[in-house]
């Protein structure tokens, strides 16, 4: 483990040949992360701005990230890829195009998720949980010029979308429990739901087509396309 009292920044690929907690300010994990053949926990607690500059598990995954310590996360890792769970309890802005696997893990947001405003066309997000789950808890895509680009659920067993959501678009692949939307959904295109159960208990802007396949639809507020 590493602990400071003032920032920390690996330039360095780094190999993880242990569970590791790496604890201080700002943190800047410049480039790749990876286990080092035994999936490694690894939890990031900095209580400034976390940086995340290189793919994370891409060529042997954790088996599991948490970043927490209350400051901010910057992901331009583009993929996270991890056995077990994916904990985001920091506030969340995707510098790039971001995809999130887990092995039938959750993945869980806790504080807000934005697109990094300067980036040329907003952030995508595809996240596979498998059999986990997935929470959006806090407000997603509300900073300015902060909306998400296309957002893709490609698998979970339930789904929580907890606060105001805004985006290019909303996909839910698959699903076997229930995906409750209890935010103010603002998209520009489509929303598609395919899977279990779906409830809507917040009003659904849609500036596309709204599709449903699942078990059963629960419409408890306005939907409109």
């Amino acid at each position: 483990d590493v602990t400071t009292t003032a920032a920390q920044s690996f330039g360095d690929a780094l190999s993880l040949k242990n569970n590791i907690i790496l604890a201080g300010t700002d943190i800047t994990l410049a480039q790749t992360v990876n286990s080092d053949g035994t999936a490694r926990t690894l939890q990031v607690t900095g209580s400034g701005v976390t940086t995340f500059g290189g793919i994370v598990g891409g060529t042997a995954e954790l088996a599991s990230l948490t970043v927490d310590g209350g400051g901010t996360t910057l992901l331009n890792a583009g993929t996270v890829t991890t056995a077990g769970a994916q904990s985001y309890t920091d506030a969340v802005t995707l510098g790039a195009d971001t995809t999130l696997v887990t092995t039938n893990s959750s993945v869980g947001f806790t504080s807000t998720l934005n697109s990094l405003a300067s980036l040329s066309a907003p952030a995508t997000l595809s996240i596979t949980a498998g059999t986990g789950n997935i929470t959006l808890g806090g407000i997603v895509g509300g900073a300015t010029n902060g909306a998400l680009g296309a957002v893709t659920l490609v698998s979970a067993t339930n789904v929580g979308i907890n606060a105001a959501f805004t985006a290019a678009s909303l996909t839910q692949q698959a699903g076997s429990g229930t995906t409750t939307i209890g935010g103010a959904t603002t998209l520009t295109g489509a929303l598609g739901f395919a899977g279990g159960n779906l409830v809507i208990n917040a009003a659904v802007g849609a500036g596309g087509a709204v599709s449903f396949t699942g078990s059963a639809l629960t419409v408890n507020a306005a939907v409109t396309a």
